[in-house]
């Protein structure tokens, strides 16, 4: 078949349309459909594998702030400086410490 393939890992193919996998998913590629994660995990969308699956943690301070649900992190971003309720856990960002 000339179809798409969803070969990218995250992906499956939805009618000849690769799609993102939701939440709670992955997908290794190649594949029509994603796997859900095992009982008690989720993932954020477009998971690769189910090693990106996870237990969701509540957030503390509720959803006042942007909260990271793999860690229970509440976090965020003024003007010149990032913070973090988790002593310097600064999820999706690649520095060590929030300040800035």
């Amino acid at each position: 078949s000339s179809g798409i393939n969803a070969e990218y890992g995250g992906q499956f193919n939805n009618n000849n349309v690769c799609e993102m996998c939701a939440e709670g998913t992955y997908s290794l590629g190649g594949t029509d459909a994603c796997t859900a994660c095992p009982d008690g995990q989720t993932s954020d969308s477009g998971a690769k594998s189910a090693d990106a699956c996870f237990v969701a943690r509540a957030c503390a301070w509720g959803d006042a702030h942007l909260c990271d649900r793999e860690t229970g992190c509440t976090f965020g971003c003024e003007s010149d400086y990032c913070w973090s309720q988790c002593d310097a856990i600064c999820p999706r960002t690649n520095n060590d410490g929030c300040h800035g």
